[in-house]
């Protein structure tokens, strides 16, 4: 039986390191669902929970939360949404990258800002296979890594990598053929 949350906040203000233990044993659980709803990633999972429990430890004191659960559960779930947000950045850092390697020394800027390239892609997009679709869109939309887009489709990742690949060369023959030079 675990002690109640009563017990758990004193353990936290007397500083005694069973706080923590008492706290993984009763939430840890729903510690892990909380971030995994938002990061998809045992590695991020486990880290997010870890770094939560430290900032638990040091807002309480002085904090005196009446719901340990829902406080835990908030400072999860803002852990997560931090994490998912580098995540992000990093991705479409990565994004920027591949596009810049497409463009072969144009400034990216060009590349985003042109509206008749956008409207190529589409075009093009709208030829694809659906699967090849959702891929593309998952990678260069929604900056998703190989594996997430593997696991999401319930492809091999290498297969995501092959069809990303064939992908950016036909998109690239594409849009020479349409005047854009690439």
């Amino acid at each position: 039986m675990h002690p109640e949350d009563k017990t758990i906040i004193g353990l936290f203000f007397d500083r005694n390191e069973l706080a923590l233990s008492y706290t993984e044993k009763k939430y840890g659980n729903l510690c892990r669902r909380v971030a995994d709803n938002i990061l998809h990633n045992s590695e991020d999972v486990a880290e997010c929970v870890d770094s939560s429990y430290f900032s638990l430890w040091n807002s309480i004191p002085p904090a005196r939360p009446d719901s340990l659960k829902a406080y835990l559960c908030a400072i999860v779930r803002n852990t997560a949404f931090a994490m998912f947000r580098k995540n992000k950045r990093n991705n479409t850092e990565l994004f920027a990258s591949e596009l810049a390697q497409l463009a072969q020394g144009r400034a990216l800027s060009e590349i985003i800002d042109s509206r008749l390239l956008g409207g190529y892609i589409n075009d093009f997009l709208i030829q694809q296979r659906e699967v090849r679709k959702r891929i593309f869109v998952l990678r260069y939309y929604f900056n998703y890594s190989l594996r997430d887009i593997s696991q999401m489709l319930g492809l091999n990742e290498s297969t995501v990598k092959s069809h990303l690949s064939r992908l950016k060369k036909e998109l690239k023959s594409f849009l020479s053929d349409k005047g854009y030079k690439i």
